[in-house]
């Protein structure tokens, strides 16, 4: 299982299996995240990293090897620190919680912003935006920075549904001619061969979901695994209870 051993420059600093939360890998992000130039510079890296993971899972589904779950899990797992340790910087300098919450998930959303603009170049990164970046709305956005903080509740960083990362990787495969598609046709827009997007209003979102695990199950029982890892890797980065930024 390969973890967060891929950014330029910076070391691996922390071993999940010693402590989840990746706290020295943290508080190192947050220290960067208090520099706006070098905040965009590591934390653009990091995004485009986590999509260097996503497409090398659904590479090893394509290729037919062995389902490379921990690359879920390691995207995961970057993505719980990219979120956490802006949150920390942000409330290190902003002392009221509900501004420090939003000011981290604008900071996010520039970051993403900075990935997507060089992210093109990079192998692998190209098939993630191209697959779902040219959706309509911005699934990317939806799947990477997730939904804006809660003014009623601003001491937890929002969770992400898992539903875009499925959507993404299902396109990834299907783009490569994997699977039986049965399961997803009514998913797939005939004008563009392309899926759906997943609030599209002709389709209902629990069926959507259910067409997308039937999918992944057909072809190999592992990719749900995959992206259950995913999940708990985020979730396990974050500082506990769950999300709870500590302001």
């Amino acid at each position: 299982m390969r973890r967060l051993g891929r950014i330029p420059g910076y070391p691996r600093v922390d071993t999940p299996f010693n402590d989840a939360e990746m706290p020295h890998t943290r508080d190192l992000f947050a220290v960067v995240d208090t520099d706006s130039q070098a905040a965009a510079t590591l934390n653009s890296q990091a995004d485009v990293v986590g999509m260097q993971y996503q497409s090398e899972f659904g590479r090893s589904v394509i290729d037919g090897h062995r389902v490379e779950t921990g690359d879920l899990q390691s995207a995961g797992t970057l993505r719980g620190v990219v979120d956490t340790s802006s949150n920390i910087a942000a409330n290190d300098v902003i002392h009221d919680q509900n501004a420090a919450a939003q000011a981290a998930y604008h900071n996010r959303e520039h970051w993403f912003d900075v990935a997507k603009s060089f992210g093109g170049e990079v192998p692998g990164v190209k098939d993630i935006l191209d697959g779902i970046g040219k959706l309509p709305g911005d699934p990317l956005h939806d799947m990477f920075i997730g939904a804006p903080p809660d003014p009623a509740d601003n001491t937890h960083i929002p969770v992400a549904s898992a539903d875009p990362l499925k959507h993404s990787i299902a396109q990834q495969l299907l783009n490569a001619n994997i699977g039986d598609t049965s399961t997803l046709a009514s998913y797939i827009d005939p004008a563009t061969g392309q899926l759906r997007p997943l609030d599209d209003p002709k389709v209902k979102l629990r069926d959507f979901q259910s067409g997308l695990n039937e999918y992944f199950r057909g072809i190999d029982p592992s990719i749900q695994d995959g992206v259950q890892g995913y999940h708990d890797g985020y979730t396990d980065a974050l500082p506990h209870p769950p999300g709870h930024t500590g302001g």
